[in-house]
């Protein structure tokens, strides 16, 4: 039995999918208020941004409240971090994931909303 129901890719993406959650939380610690209205708005508005990104376009702007930009922003931090295109602090380099495999994550995820 594959692990929470989910398919290769997802087995493949785990910690990707872990991490992102976390930041998710670490959102809604800094903001009890975030509803999952807020974390649907923030991870549409960044999938919409990476789904521009692989396609070659620049992405549209965004307009997200309060709550939904600081979920954006911690998520968005994460994925550019497991893409390798930011340092992250206080956490150990990991292996390095695709466009592909960070807009996989969120559509899990927002599906799990």
């Amino acid at each position: 039995m594959k692990p929470f129901g989910l398919d290769q890719q997802g087995e493949e993406n785990l910690d990707l999918l872990q991490n992102t959650e976390f930041a998710i939380v670490e959102a809604y610690r800094a903001m009890p208020g975030i509803t999952d209205y807020d974390v649907n708005d923030a991870l549409e508005a960044l999938t919409r941004h990476y789904v521009a990104e692989e396609a070659g376009r620049a992405p549209s702007a965004i307009a997200l409240d309060t709550r939904a930009q600081a979920v954006y922003d911690n998520v968005r931090r994460i994925c550019e971090w497991r893409m390798g295109r930011a340092p992250a602090a206080s956490s150990p380099a990991r292996a390095q994931k695709g466009l592909a495999d960070v807009i996989y994550a969120l559509r899990t995820i927002m599906k799990s909303i």
